[in-house]
């Protein structure tokens, strides 16, 4: 194209005519260089859309196995502490009431309390 362009800057604008065998010529190769550029232009966007597709659709792959691993961790998360406040509610059972156990009550619940918090948040 700048090879058109320097040729193009030894002809008068206002004597270009594509009747003038020179200039025509001149005009039809930038024509035709103009047209080229645009094919390749036109190309590089659709590769370049293809490969915005492809990378979304691997996200989206990546997104859906996290979401699967979330919710079974969450799972776990559930089992483990229903197990465990089982277990604390057994091991203090007769002896909760009284004011030193429901201190080690309370502390060995705590666990148990926020895991069931972190449950009742919605994952993103």
């Amino acid at each position: 194209m700048t090879d058109i362009v320097e040729r193009l800057r030894g002809h008068d604008p206002s004597k270009w005519c594509v009747a003038d065998t020179d200039t025509g010529t001149l005009v039809r190769e930038a024509a035709d260089e103009i047209d080229r550029l645009r094919d390749l232009f036109r190309l590089d966007g659709e590769q370049h859309a293809a490969r915005v597709k492809e990378v979304q659709n691997e996200q989206d792959a990546r997104l859906t196995a996290y979401k699967r691993e979330i919710e079974r961790l969450r799972a776990a998360l559930k089992e483990c502490s229903d197990e465990l406040a089982e277990y604390v509610e057994a091991h203090y059972a007769e002896t909760k009431d009284h004011p030193a156990m429901k201190r080690r009550y309370d502390r060995d619940m705590q666990s148990v309390l926020d895991a069931r918090r972190v449950l009742k948040q919605k994952p993103d």
